[in-house]
């Protein structure tokens, strides 16, 4: 299906890789993995043919489609007709097929070509369309109010949504995803993961989230040292095979540099001899030979370990809420009772909007609540990793200077050993910060985080714009840690391996339990960010409010008839299309087929404008 042959790309005047080799077979789903910078995102452009080539070629066979990491949406359809738009040649044929039903004058020629353009249509998916584009749009979290909205009103991140549904109901040949999980929460992640799994075509996948890379790929390709190596299996498989791979180079590397160190001592000794010029100087080919083979296994020396230091504290209760609600214009929640106590481990788990980050900035002090007390142990020192942190950073000062100027008893060895767990190694860790992306932004933000000791850590999405190779570095770091975290992040992984406690957003308020159960994962249904936004937006006298109430209990039971009442009607439009497949070659059913037809797609459409609507 593609073919990628000696491959050689640059990127900002560096080369990335060389001779790079790729063969994606049909069906076949791969992740493509690596350190933040070793080029993946490239890799991706070039091979769907937005990045310039330096040498070799790409072969495509059939359709390819590629979701870049900031897709560019810019239509003024609505959600449902944009998505549906990816299907363009379903709706050529559904355009064919319509103007073969209006020349349909009960001549057999005209009866025939109808029954061919139809038969094309079904083989195509055309009478599921509709069926998969609600399937998709409902599964990456959007609310049937939002599918007839026009796509200029949705925010970035919805709008990415609406990229990738388009993709996935495009269904291509080839697909190519970077990082499609950027902004969805823990339930489209997880029907995602569903959805690529069942993929029938190529896949390479680039994505933080192991639980998705878990779920849907059968092969690992990891971009290191300007190449790719192969692994079969899920990530999980990959990380163990690759370790294993790592420690067989690191055993090779010790004994090379043994025999270097015996050859340098030989060649030092003997150079200027004549007697033994020769062999010397075949052993400085030798040594420079064996320099070479020991740069390649550098890579594989085991990383510096990231490490958060929990302070020394005789309190056990370090941090609390006493009655708190908190919110903006209105409260996002109210009543909230909350005890963190040392050792545990919290995960903060909701859809978008339910107040989680608000939560966490009441927690950091950083937003006073609207009702209620936010208790701190005496000398409890609170630990801070914001969503949007990297854009306080000072960009004039260098990475590791940052990290120092966090803690003075800081060592420079530690700062730099910090930045290179989290992936910014040697000259990136003296880069200025107004040099770096957002991505290693946030990497200067955890690592100045990791340099001095705390009693609680408040984590929001921190792993954002980690490779996911470093999020298990960081996953493992806040394992170790002895003090309280609270984590709010859309990673199934981290929460996962992190979680002790969870503290759960739903309709009935915020819950709280001790483990993660297999209801915390599950989608809680909650009121849409359209409609926090707009509660209590304007006072309203109470007989308002109960009026409103009543009509909006009319619409609502109204709108379960209506909903029942489309899917009986496509039921009914369904046994038609059937019964008018089998009805080739008598024009008396087809005409008359086709005239029930018209009556049972005409109540529907009067049905569907009534629930449209409703659900508005």
């Amino acid at each position: 299906m593609l073919r990628a042959e000696r491959l050689t790309l640059s990127a900002g005047g560096r080369e990335l890789m060389v001779d790079l080799e790729l063969h994606l077979r049909p069906g076949e789903r791969v992740g493509l993995v690596g350190r933040n910078g070793t080029g993946k995102t490239t890799l991706l452009r070039a091979l769907a043919g937005e990045h310039a080539l330096d040498a070799g070629q790409v072969h495509v066979r059939g359709r390819l489609g590629y979701l870049p990491q900031h897709p560019l949406v810019d239509s003024e359809r609505s959600v449902w007709d944009e998505v549906r738009s990816g299907m363009t040649h379903v709706l050529a044929l559904e355009a064919e097929l319509a103007a073969a039903s209006e020349a349909l004058d009960g001549s057999e020629e005209a009866i025939e070509k109808h029954a061919r353009v139809a038969e094309r249509f079904e083989a195509a998916g055309g009478w599921r369309l509709d069926e998969l584009v609600g399937t998709v749009l409902h599964g990456l979290g959007f609310a049937k109010s939002d599918w007839k909205r026009p796509v200029p009103e949705l925010s970035g991140g919805w709008r990415v949504r609406v990229a990738l549904a388009r993709l996935l109901v495009e269904a291509p040949e080839v697909l190519l995803l970077d990082e499609p999980t950027n902004h969805l929460d823990l339930h489209a992640r997880a029907w995602l993961a569903g959805h690529l799994a069942e993929h029938k075509g190529a896949l390479i996948l680039v994505s933080h989230d192991r639980f998705v890379l878990d779920r849907c790929i059968g092969a690992v390709v990891e971009l290191r040292g300007g190449g790719l190596e192969r692994y079969t299996g899920n990530f999980s498989r990959f990380v163990v095979a690759r370790e294993e791979r790592a420690e067989h180079r690191r055993a090779t590397l010790e004994k090379q540099q043994e025999e270097a160190a015996r050859l340098g001592r030989f060649v030092e000794r003997f150079r200027y001899k004549a007697s033994k010029a020769k062999q010397a100087q075949s052993r400085v080919k030798r040594l420079e030979k064996l320099s070479a083979q020991m740069e390649d296994l550098q890579e594989d020396q085991a990383p510096p370990r990231l490490a958060f230091t929990a302070r020394e504290s005789q309190s056990y209760q370090v941090l609390g809420l006493r009655g708190v609600a908190a919110g903006y214009e209105a409260p996002l929640f109210e009543g909230v009772e909350l005890d963190l106590h040392r050792g545990h481990r919290w995960a903060f788990l909701g859809p978008n909007g339910c107040g989680k980050s608000t939560l966490l900035k009441v927690l950091a002090g950083s937003l006073a609540p609207l009702a209620g007390t936010r208790v701190l142990g005496k000398g409890v020192r609170v630990g801070v990793f914001e969503q949007d942190q990297a854009r306080s950073l000072p960009p004039a000062l260098r990475a590791v200077d940052h990290v120092l100027a966090q803690a003075p008893l800081c060592t420079e060895l530690r700062a730099r050993s910090a930045l290179g767990a989290l992936g910014l190694q040697g000259d990136q860790a003296l880069q200025e910060i107004g040099t770096l992306s957002g991505g290693e932004k946030a990497r200067v933000a955890l690592a100045a985080l990791s340099v001095r000791s705390w009693d609680v850590l408040l984590l929001d999405e921190p792993s954002n714009h980690l490779d996911v190779v470093t999020v298990g570095v960081l996953c493992e770091a806040l394992k170790r840690f002895a003090g309280v975290v609270v984590l709010v992040s859309h990673d199934r992984y981290l929460v996962e391996q992190l979680a002790t406690h969870v503290g759960r957003f739903s309709p009935q308020g915020f819950e709280m339990h001790e483990g993660l159960e297999a209801a915390d994962l599950e989608p809680t249904r909650m009121p849409s960010p359209q409609s926090v936004e707009r509660r209590e937006e304007a006072a309203v006298d109470y007989a308002e409010q109960k009026r409103l109430q009543r009509e909006a209990d009319r619409n609502a039971r109204r709108l379960v008839q209506v909903e029942a009442l489309v899917d009986t009607l496509e039921g009914k439009l369904a046994a038609l299309d059937e019964e008018l497949g089998s009805a080739v070659g008598d024009p008396e059913a087809v005409r008359r087929i086709l005239a029930d037809r018209e009556a049972v797609a005409a109540e529907l459409e009067a049905a569907m404008v009534e629930w449209e609507g409703l659900a508005d």
